[in-house]
């Protein structure tokens, strides 16, 4: 049904009914997807799940919205790999109604059903609907954010301003990168007329903000702003190393997560406009500016695919306008293909999630390997668990505890502890801060179990423990060439 569109000449006129019922479509092929999957937890998606079993206004390395989705869906449906990742699909769906309701209000309804399909069928959104990440429920604030900014520039209403401080707050809750929409409101707010004489709106606004974000604030404060100092160590600004390699690979990266053809519509339309329609410049300020940030980021040291994916809805909305009203044939003909390659890896991603493998494409290396084998390897440790009933278990990194905490349903078995055994004094993961072994409360003599990669205890840790052995492995096969080996190790603590 979807492919049949592109057989019709009208593809960039399609009616909002239709529109509609390729988004279900679209949602109900990728709940299927994430319900028939064989494909396990990545380390993050397990780490997600591990926090919402105790729900708090924070975590380590992220706001908690991602925890108490997870611990929504998995509270309804039960504790399985679709169920949590349920909401990302539903939340996409979501994101695509509301990009629609923008571009009604900023053009027309034909210009929001071309940007609402664009939206649906972006490699960056097949691929995270997939999984639950912390960048779903961003984009689906940021766009209600949009939304709500609009409606409290054209109404005199103090509910718009409310939602919008609310919207921008659970944005941030979702990814600290919610920020960058506040940082832009109060730019515009101080330079621009129209922001200026709307200032009592916005003052509402930020105090609504406040109110929604001061209980992560808070948890920071309590935990030694434990997030923040994560968060600006992964941007790692400490050693600048200007190059010209790190930018041309997020420019790469951004070409490939939207389509080639997308972003460069995009750029020509920033380019060659000539005079913006105050909205459409609203759109620009809440797009481009963050695509230059993380550009410039990139260039004094790295940056990842997605840290600029808020860019996208307004990027989404503005070509809508550009493509409906284009009239040079070689341009929407690349749009056209750029549609169409995008629906073929939409229907590629839904085939490897369903099957689980990349057939027809073979690699040397399966990049799917992390996500297959812990369920039958944690039935290896789990019987060692039963035979030697030990006071906790020990992992030695992040990957594992975050896994075999999943696949041995840790938090159901409150005897068993579970330590991350490091020699780092400060820490850069969860585990790290919450589990460190140096804080460990067994007692002496007190059987433990070390889940470790390599036969035996490292140098710097032997002085923890006593008549320690090797009583069991579990292997995996990954590859031809590859395998993933853990040795269970028995110990004693000192």
């Amino acid at each position: 049904m979807i492919l049949i569109y592109f057989k019709k000449k009208n593809i960039f006129e399609l009616n909002t009914k239709k529109t509609l019922l390729l988004l279900l479509t679209i949602l109900i092929i990728r709940i299927i997807s994430i319900l028939n999957s064989p494909l396990g937890l990545s380390v993050d998606e397990a780490q997600y799940w591990d926090w919402s079993n105790k729900i708090e206004f924070g975590y380590f390395s992220k706001p908690p919205l991602i925890a108490w989705l997870i611990a929504f869906t998995t509270y309804i449906f039960g504790i399985a790999e679709w169920s949590i990742r349920l909401s990302s699909p539903i939340m996409h769906f979501l994101t695509a109604l509301i990009i629609w309701l923008i571009s009604k209000n900023i053009y027309n309804a034909k210009v929001a059903n071309l940007s609402t399909l664009i939206w649906a069928t972006l490699p960056l959104t097949s691929f995270g609907s997939l999984i639950i990440s912390t960048d779903t429920p961003l984009l689906m604030f940021w766009c209600l954010s949009l939304l709500t900014l609009l409606k409290t520039l054209e109404s005199n209403k103090n509910i718009w301003p409310i939602l919008l401080g609310t919207s921008i707050g659970l944005g941030f809750l979702a990814k600290y990168a919610g920020l960058y929409f506040i940082t832009i409101l109060i730019f515009l707010i101080i330079f621009n007329h129209r922001f200026k004489k709307n200032i009592f709106k916005f003052i509402i606004t930020i105090c609504s903000f406040l109110l929604v974000c001061t209980p992560n604030i808070y948890w920071n404060y309590i935990n030694d702003f434990s997030t923040f100092s994560h968060t600006a160590y992964n941007a790692n600004l400490n050693a600048i190393s200007l190059n010209y390699i790190e930018p041309i690979k997020f420019i790469t990266s951004q070409l490939i997560i939207c389509g080639p053809f997308v972003l460069i519509a995009y750029l020509i339309k920033v380019i060659k406009i000539k005079t913006y329609n105050k909205n459409e410049f609203l759109l620009i300020c809440f797009s481009l500016p963050i695509l230059v940030v993380i550009i410039a980021q990139a260039f004094l040291k790295t940056s990842n695919a997605n840290w600029a994916a808020t860019a996208f809805p307004g990027i989404v909305i503005l070509i809508g306008s550009f493509i409906y009203n284009q009239k040079n044939k070689l341009i929407l003909v690349g749009i056209k293909l750029n549609l169409f390659i995008n629906f073929i890896i939409f229907f590629l991603l839904t085939k490897i999630f369903i099957s689980g493998d990349l057939n027809p494409i073979h690699l040397k290396s399966d990049p799917l390997r992390k996500l297959k084998g812990y369920p039958e390897q944690s039935k290896i440790i789990k019987s060692h668990l039963e035979t030697e009933k030990p006071s906790a278990l020990i992992f030695s990194r992040r990957n594992d505890i975050t896994k075999f905490s999943y696949y041995l349903k840790l938090f159901e078995n409150k005897e068993i502890k579970r330590y991350y055994l490091t020699s780092r004094v400060n820490p850069i993961n969860h585990y790290e801060y919450n589990y460190h072994f140096k804080d460990h409360t067994i007692n002496k003599g007190e059987v433990i179990l070390i889940i470790n990669r390599l036969d035996g205890v490292n140098k710097k840790h032997i002085k923890y423990f006593d008549n320690y052995e090797t009583i069991g492995t579990t292997i995996f096969n990954e590859s031809k060439d590859s395998v993933r080996k853990y040795y269970i190790i028995k110990a004693y603590i000192k």
